[in-house]
């Protein structure tokens, strides 16, 4: 069977000794199981192999200005999801100061690429290849995300009263069904 968890999200979060400013507003916040979506599992009856989510976070920079809060979020990211690989697919270099801070945190490789077919697909078509998670650069981690890796898939929901998905995190297998679902109605366009 499939399992696509259902985790939340909510504006604004503190992260270790360091409030958030007035950058909370920008932020997606993530909150673990114990929510009241993050319980709901669904199922749909699909052959799968027994493997597990890779320990990996995706994120795709498009060239715009590099912000200190894309910074704080990549930090974030190594600091709950210890171990994990950390990948940032990019079009062009970034510039400026923030920029350079970035790209001096040890652990995170830095892929330049094209993205000819535009951000959404090429997403779809790296989460599809080499699973893991694809996270937007304005998601601040606050807990780790191992717990959901025994899951096929997960998707986020924007907050318990909208009841929308959100595609600040995404976690999937390899050869994920609904990635590759997602990437033949691109193939359509």
């Amino acid at each position: 069977s499939i399992d696509i968890q259902i985790i939340t999200s909510h504006v604004g979060a503190y992260l270790g000794n360091h409030a958030l400013l007035g950058a909370a507003e920008r932020l997606h916040c993530l909150l673990m199981p114990g929510d009241f979506l993050s319980r709901r599992i669904f199922r749909k009856k699909l052959w799968v192999t027994n493997r597990m989510i890779p320990w990996k976070f995706h994120y795709v920079y498009d060239g715009r200005t590099w912000r200190d809060i894309h910074t704080l979020c990549l930090r974030s990211c190594k600091h709950f999801q210890q171990g994990a690989q950390i990948v940032v697919h990019y079009t062009q270099e970034g510039t400026g100061t923030e920029w350079e801070a970035a790209r001096s945190l040890g652990g995170i490789e830095w892929r330049q690429c094209s993205m000819p077919q535009g951000e959404a697909k090429y997403r779809l078509q790296a989460l599809w290849e080499e699973g893991g998670f694809m996270s937007s650069l304005d998601m601040l981690f606050i807990k780790s995300l191992e717990t959901l890796r025994d899951s096929v898939a997960i998707i986020g929901t924007q907050c318990k009263q909208k009841r929308k998905l959100m595609a600040g995190v995404v976690g999937a297998r390899p050869g994920a069904a609904y990635v590759k679902a997602y990437l033949d109605e691109y193939s359509d366009d």
